[in-house]
C-alpha cells in the first residue's frame, strides 16, 4: 500500500489571546497557506477578521466545517459520543 505523505506544520493556540504572537510567528516562517479553526463566537469572529486582514487570500476560515458547534473540538467530541453501527451477525 501506498501513503502520500504530506508535510504540514500546524499551530495550535489555547487562548486567541496568543493570536498576536501566532501571526508574528506565521509570518516569520513565509507560510503560503493559513487555515483558520477559530471558535464559533465573537472572539472567534474577531481573531477571524484579523487573520483575514494579515493573511488575505492565504487565510482559509474553516468554521463553517464545524458550523453549529462551539469549536473543531465540540463537534469531534460529540461525534465521539455517537454509538456506532452495528455490523449484522
Amino acid at each position: 500500500m501506498n501513503v502520500l505523505t504530506v508535510p504540514v506544520d500546524c499551530l495550535i493556540l489555547n487562548s486567541v489571546s496568543y493570536a498576536e504572537k501566532a501571526i508574528r510567528f506565521i509570518r516569520s516562517k513565509f507560510c503560503t497557506s493559513v487555515k483558520g479553526f477559530l471558535d464559533n463566537d465573537r472572539a472567534g469572529d474577531d481573531n477571524t477578521q484579523k487573520f483575514q486582514t494579515e493573511f488575505g487570500s492565504t487565510f482559509s476560515d474553516k468554521r463553517s466545517e464545524y458550523q453549529g458547534f462551539i469549536d473543531l473540538n465540540d463537534l469531534l467530541t460529540q461525534k465521539a459520543k455517537q454509538p456506532k453501527p452495528q455490523l449484522p451477525k
